[in-house]
């Protein structure tokens, strides 16, 4: 059943996402938060059930209003920040899945590694953000995927949306585990859509008329509200880390839509590059098995180190040194992150009438190799750092070779195409006969070399756990009186 919700969840984030973008500008923003705040009422009522007087007694003065304050921040304040900050191409649409989406589901994995101390969850965040990076960044040519240099502030409040999701679900799905979810789910949810519904009537001036959607909103409503309902029962069922997870395939899910219209033939060209976002993908799909592979080892051993006979043990040597090689893979991808990432020009004509030409060269901060790279290295530390499961160990080189593989494809795709510098109006006709921007590939070593020392450390620590289990299930522990035990 677990399964079936956590594929259920992947689906409603991405046709939430696509029936937003829709209808965001058909109507107001109060109008779109009440609908979305009732569904989500609505359906975390079915999941949870209607409280009875005894379950509200039970879950206490305290708990019950913190269970009211996440609810409000996690189920209306959260959409709010993103239903504001956008429009139906403002900022462009890849920006806004990137961060309402793939980003969003990182901090979800954030946050429960920071609870959980499991770092390699923070690892596979990053790799599945760099993967949808990838996706993202080709989804044409030129791209219009430009992170934080457009809409820095409109993208900031995304980021925090976000972040209050994240707190929220914890929160609300932490608060199930202890008291039930009878009197934990519809309470957050009532208190969210109350303070929707207050919002609304004191931003419209109390004029509850103009609180009506038109009809093309209800498939975001049922949307909308299904995604943070599964988000908070997926969260209580297997953790937050895997509702996080299953963010992480938004991009890719709705890339896949192409394929749904070529069958059609009725939405024309294909602006998609095919072979850089499939290898991408490859990396996201990488990201979440590490998410739900590592969901096996024991909370309570993740960070324990393995066992040794005495301090000098050959295997707590060997640990230690994998921690370096590992940590030094992350100094050098970080290093290659302000190094020369990829080269671009940019031609095209002023509004005075004059030939523009201009070269430029990106930082690996602003390519997703550079982030590729660094999530690998990050992934291999955070590897040897916790005492994981042998499929988890594995699980993880398995995550590293596809962030290795896609790197091929997407190690020059540019994180920014907008560059401050360069006259709007050549940059508004990118794209036409007027005016266009290429990228060329640069000198990348560091990023290489910090790509295969993270590899190879990666090996080593899922090498070195398989003969330390094999080693403890074959070791036999003998009594006083000559019996094995």
């Amino acid at each position: 059943m677990s399964a079936v919700l956590w594929l259920l969840l992947g689906l409603s984030v991405a046709a939430a996402f696509v029936f937003q973008t829709a209808v965001v500008a058909l109507t107001t923003t109060p109008s779109l938060l009440l609908g979305v705040t009732f569904a989500a009422a609505v359906f975390l009522g079915v999941l949870g059930g209607v409280p009875r007087r005894a379950d509200l007694k039970a879950l206490g003065a305290r708990d019950g209003l913190l269970v009211a304050a996440a609810g409000i921040l996690g189920s209306a304040v959260a959409p709010a920040f993103v239903l504001a900050n956008r429009a139906t191409d403002v900022p462009p649409g890849a920006v806004v899945v990137f961060w309402t989406t793939a980003v969003t589901g990182g901090l979800l994995m954030i946050a429960a590694a920071v609870v959980s101390r499991r770092p390699v969850w923070v690892a596979a965040a990053v790799l599945g953000a760099a993967g949808a990076m990838g996706v993202l960044g080709n989804w044409e040519r030129p791209s219009s995927f430009s992170l934080l240099v457009r809409y820095p502030d409109r993208e900031a409040a995304m980021i925090a949306a976000g972040v209050l999701l994240a707190v929220a679900v914890m929160v609300i799905a932490r608060m199930a585990m202890t008291h039930g979810r009878r009197p934990v789910y519809l309470p957050a949810a009532g208190a969210a859509f109350l303070g929707a519904l207050v919002w609304s009537l004191a931003q419209t001036g109390g004029d509850v008329a103009s609180l009506a959607a038109p009809s093309k909103a209800l498939p975001y409503f049922a949307a909308g509200g299904l995604t943070f309902a599964l988000t908070v029962e997926v969260a209580r069922r297997v953790g937050t880390h895997a509702a996080g997870a299953a963010y992480l395939l938004t991009p890719s899910a709705i890339t896949a839509l192409l394929f749904v219209e070529e069958a059609t033939g009725v939405f024309g060209p294909r602006p998609i590059l095919l072979d850089a976002a499939g290898w991408a993908t490859f990396t996201v799909g990488g990201a979440v098995l590490v998410a739900l592979a590592s969901s096996r080892t024991p909370v309570t051993q993740a960070l324990q180190p393995a066992p040794t006979r005495r301090s000098g043990d050959v295997a707590g040597w060997l640990r230690r040194a994998g921690i370096v090689v590992a940590a030094a893979s992350v100094a050098v991808a970080l290093f290659a992150m302000g190094s020369p990432g990829v080269a671009g020009t940019s031609t095209g004509t002023t509004q005075d009438g004059a030939a523009f030409l201009a070269n430029f060269t990106l930082d690996g901060y602003r390519t997703v190799g550079g982030w590729v790279v660094l999530a690998v290295a990050l992934l291999a530390l955070a590897s040897w750092a916790e005492r994981m499961s042998l499929a988890g160990a594995w699980a993880a080189v398995a995550g590293g070779a596809t962030g290795a593989l896609a790197y091929a494809w997407v190690r020059f795709t540019p994180l920014q195409t907008w560059i401050s510098w360069i006259p709007s109006e050549v940059q508004h006709d990118y794209g036409t006969e007027y005016a266009n921007i290429v990228f060329e590939p640069v000198p990348v070593d560091a990023q290489v070399a910090a790509l295969g020392i993270a590899s190879a450390a990666l090996v080593a620590q899922a090498v070195y756990r398989t003969v330390r289990d094999r080693g403890s299930r074959g070791i036999a522990v003998r009594s006083p009186g000559g019996r094995t035990r």
